[in-house]
């Protein structure tokens, strides 16, 4: 019995030593996952002050495209009960969760901050090719800010 505290403390210290090498080797990824964050929720911050959409034709597509997502549960395009053919789903698929179950108005404020999110996460790619150009590191912040 005396044995076992040792061997459970043994196991906490090397938990404890491969996640703090595991944090180590990977600072600057959670650096840049940070910088994607911050700079995103600022973003979130300043297209949440959008009211409304105002005569944006692809925009109110996607809300379209979204609903029926929402509504029909599949990922086929549907405007108005019509199978339509249109290539760029990904979007309307991020959105459709965000239209269910509540009516259109109050729903028009999450995807202005779903967008801050979206758009700022090319702050990762430009993180890493900038960091995979150059070979430094600590510039490569630079680029997605």
């Amino acid at each position: 019995m005396e044995g076992a505290p040792a061997t459970t403390s043994g196991a906490r210290e090397r938990r404890g030593s491969l996640w703090q090498s595991f944090l180590a080797a990977r600072r600057y990824e959670i650096g840049a996952a940070g910088l994607w964050l911050v700079l995103a929720a600022v973003l979130a911050g300043l297209t949440s002050q959008v009211a409304d959409w105002y005569v944006m034709t692809d925009e109110l597509l996607y809300e379209r495209l979204a609903l029926s997502i929402a509504h029909l549960h599949s990922p086929l395009p549907h405007v108005h009960g019509e199978l339509i053919g249109n290539c760029n789903q990904l979007y309307p698929l991020l959105l459709g969760p965000l239209f269910r179950g509540n009516p259109v108005p109050p729903r028009l404020h999450d995807p202005h901050v779903l967008n801050g999110f979206v758009i700022r996460s090319t702050a990762v790619p430009a993180f890493l090719l900038r960091r995979r150009v150059t070979q430094i590191v600590r510039s490569s912040y630079v680029a997605p800010a």
